[in-house]
């Protein structure tokens, strides 16, 4: 943009032969971006944080726009114009953490817009977890390594702390396999999210960790896993899919998608003593759902799981090959999925990068969304209330219709800038401080 600005500059103030000009110069102007609208190009990845009600959407030149309610927007701008790799709202800190293809953390501050502070990790990091309602972040690095940082807001600082998870102690199998393993995925347990973290490793083990007594509670059997799909595959995408964290979703590169069972510790007994009775059990799996995505080799790319009751819970899952993404389906979550599945296929307009659910409250009842974005940094949105419509009463046998997509404007509306023009504060000097230009490109 600064360039774009100052070639702009210099054509317009050109001399002429044998003319006299003080007219702005290029070297005069230091352009800034100050204010941006809509929807960034090259937009890749989204992250929502549901108690604040906030967007984020990240793109491949270190930009991350920002959009809250009542249509409000924020640009942030990286000092480096690189992707994004993860973005992570730390919930109740007022924190966006985001981390970028050269491992360096940053950490922005959502009511102020500005960094906070910045870290640079000497790994390739492959995964984040925060310790909800806790200033702590674990970081899972391609050797299998997880570290724990304590982001310290007024401070200003990100501190490395002593507590770290090997993979000699968390992995099930370390003997015999390889020495480096990545961690894919560090998810706390939800309803004891500061005690227990199940770790999913980029190989296929599943690890639940108890975090005060650094030990593992339970693993899943790889003997298990490879007699389930005897070639080799990696795990892509996963998430949890039950409120009491008693079972979760993982996605594979060769397009399997499967619900395993993690044992949890009962809370009406001491920690230890419910770790004693639990250790040594296993993470199960409980069933395969089979979506046409493994007929295809369609890495299943991201998960994303809705509660209901447990009755009609969902799961919404995208599967993308190179640089296009395979249809987008979503799956009933119940005790009837293990002998029947009832699935909906979605088509949007476009190949797909991303998908995000986001929450609303209208009239004091919760509302959810599923929102699309494309590769042409278009965002769709779908109903999630008529997708759960349409999918209990195919259960039911009957034929109900399609939802249908909507093409979503943020914040709600189109820019109508058509034309620019220069402004000054002070006409005769140019160069002034309240100098300002638009510009739509």
């Amino acid at each position: 943009m600064a360039t774009f600005v100052k070639k702009l500059v210099e054509k317009a103030s050109s001399k002429k032969p044998g003319v006299l000009s003080d007219t702005l110069k290029p070297d005069d102007v230091d352009p800034r971006l100050v204010f941006h609208y809509g929807i960034p190009s090259s937009s890749f990845l989204l992250e929502y944080n549901s108690i604040r009600q906030i967007l984020a959407i990240a793109t491949k030149d270190g930009q991350i726009k920002l959009y809250g309610k009542y249509g409000s927007q924020a640009l942030l701008e990286s000092s480096e114009a690189v992707p994004s790799k993860i973005l992570l709202f730390m919930e109740n800190q007022g924190v966006l953490v985001n981390v970028n293809v050269n491992n360096h953390i940053e950490v922005w501050d959502i009511d102020t817009n500005c960094l906070s502070t910045f870290h640079c990790y000497e790994k390739d990091i492959t995964s984040i977890g925060a310790m909800w309602h806790t200033p702590y972040l674990y970081i899972g690095d391609s050797s299998g390594y997880i570290s724990v940082l304590r982001v310290d807001q007024e401070q200003q600082y990100i501190e490395q702390m002593k507590y770290h998870i090997p993979l000699s102690a968390s992995h099930g199998k370390h003997n015999e396999v390889e020495s480096e393993i990545p961690v894919k995925y560090i998810l706390p347990q939800p309803t004891a999210e500061t005690k227990r973290v199940l770790i999913i490793y980029c190989d296929g083990v599943i690890t639940l960790w108890a975090i005060q007594e650094s030990i593992v509670i339970c693993t899943s059997i790889s003997t298990t896993l490879q007699s389930l799909c005897e070639e080799t595959k990696k795990v892509t995408a996963a998430c949890w899919a039950s409120t009491g964290g008693t079972k979760v979703a993982v996605g594979y590169s060769n397009g399997d998608i499967l619900l395993w069972s993690v044992p949890c510790p009962s809370d009406s007994k001491s920690e230890q003593l419910s770790i004693n009775e639990t250790s040594g059990g296993q993470i199960s799996p409980v069933c395969k759902l089979n979506l046409g995505y493994k007929a295809d080799k369609i890495p299943i790319s991201k998960l994303k799981w809705i509660d209901a009751d447990g009755k009609s819970s969902r799961l919404y899952v995208l599967g993308i090959s190179g640089n296009f993404s395979a249809n987008l389906q979503v799956v009933l979550v119940n005790e009837h999925t293990e002998s029947r599945t009832i699935k909906l296929t979605l088509n949007p307009a476009e190949s797909l990068v991303d998908l995000e659910i986001i929450t609303s409250s209208i009239e004091h009842k919760r509302h959810d969304s599923l929102l699309l974005l494309g590769k042409s940094s278009q965002i769709y949105s779908y109903d999630d209330c008529l997708i759960e419509r349409y999918l209990v009463q195919c259960q039911n046998k009957s034929s109900p219709s399609l939802p249908k997509e909507q093409m979503v404007k943020l914040p709600y509306a189109d820019s109508s800038i058509t034309v620019t023009k220069f402004l000054t504060s002070l006409p005769s000097t140019p160069c002034s401080s309240g100098s300002h230009i638009c510009i739509e490109i």
